[in-house]
């Protein structure tokens, strides 16, 4: 069973918190072998929200999260799913979760791990530019238009 969940940075405890960037961390800079500063500074932006998924232990199993980019658009980032809860299912639930909470109205933007490019694909994502590498890492943006 998996429960999904939303909230402002600023809501969440210390507890909360905690393992939403411990799974990050883990993914990002120790699977990946990236140490890049994680934490970005754009956490806690005004309206900045964190989604994470957790399983029927209460332990979190993905994350992401959902910024305001200088034009309005939404930006998806910091998609992470544990290794264990890898292709059952919960990255698409929550990024469904994360689509259905924003305005049709809103464009949506990403910078996908080039080779999630298909599955971001099935959410109605297109590449929107060329390929680039990111801390050894091959790149591409991908916009969801609006969906009116």
């Amino acid at each position: 069973m998996i429960s999904l969940h939303a909230a402002s940075p600023r809501e969440l405890s210390l507890v909360q918190a905690y393992p939403i960037l411990r799974l990050r961390i883990d993914v990002f800079v120790v699977e990946q072998q990236c140490p890049y500063p994680e934490l970005d500074g754009r956490d806690l932006e005004p309206t900045a929200i964190w989604l994470w998924a957790t399983d029927e232990t209460g332990a979190v199993t993905a994350t992401l999260r959902v910024l305001t980019d200088d034009d309005g658009r939404a930006r998806i980032g910091r998609v992470a799913t544990a290794a264990a809860s890898r292709s059952n299912g919960t990255a698409s639930k929550l990024l469904r979760y994360a689509l259905d909470s924003l305005s049709p109205e809103r464009a949506v933007t990403l910078d996908a791990q080039a080779y999630l490019e298909g599955w971001y694909g099935r959410f109605g994502f297109v590449r929107s530019g060329n390929e680039y590498v990111e801390d050894g890492i091959p790149h591409v943006p991908m916009v969801l238009e609006p969906r009116l």
